[in-house]
């Protein structure tokens, strides 16, 4: 499936070392649509999730929720499934933090989704997430339009063995100097 292939969600963007990773939240959802293609280039694979207070390289069932939402909506190249990756080259994303008052949104810049050659072999930590056998593993680097810090979006996107398409992992924020 072309799940978030290009997968939302994965995110890794360098930024000034004066920045420390303030911001953070662990996010579990579902991959909604899986995109048009035009051109070679696949628009608006969509992704929808809730905020929880999970393990990094579990899915969380949405009655964990803290009560935040992450959204994304990606723009790839490449073909989704196993023994492939996809890059990221464009896109939207959102995070409504559980207070229900800070949000955090913009463009998705670029990123990378990986899968395993089948569904018996786990690709290890690639982006910093081990996400399990027949799994992919993504990074997506994504700026935050309020506040113009740069940050990321990782973690996995089981597409290729479950139905509805899973998707999970970390949005990663600077604190504004």
């Amino acid at each position: 499936m072309k799940l978030f292939a290009s997968s939302i969600l994965a995110f890794l963007l360098s930024i000034g070392p004066s920045l420390a990773w303030a911001e953070s939240s662990l996010f579990s959802g579902f991959e909604l649509f899986t995109g048009i293609k035009l051109n070679g280039v696949t628009i608006g694979a969509t992704f929808s999730g809730w905020t929880d207070s999970g393990m990094r390289e579990i899915w969380v069932p949405f009655s964990q929720s803290t009560g935040g939402f992450v959204s994304g909506s990606i723009n790839y190249t490449g073909s989704p499934g196993f023994h492939r990756s996809v890059t990221i080259v464009g896109g939207q994303w959102s995070w409504l933090e559980a207070d229900n008052h800070t949000v955090h949104s913009g463009p998705v810049l670029s990123g990378k989704v990986k899968w395993p050659p089948n569904a018996q072999t786990d690709v290890g930590a690639v982006f910093g997430v081990d996400c399990g056998d027949g799994v992919a593993t993504f990074i997506a680097n994504v700026r935050d339009a309020s506040t113009g810090t740069s940050g990321t979006i990782s973690g996995c996107l089981d597409d290729q063995l479950t139905f509805p398409p899973k998707i999970w992992g970390d949005v990663n924020l600077p604190s504004v100097p």
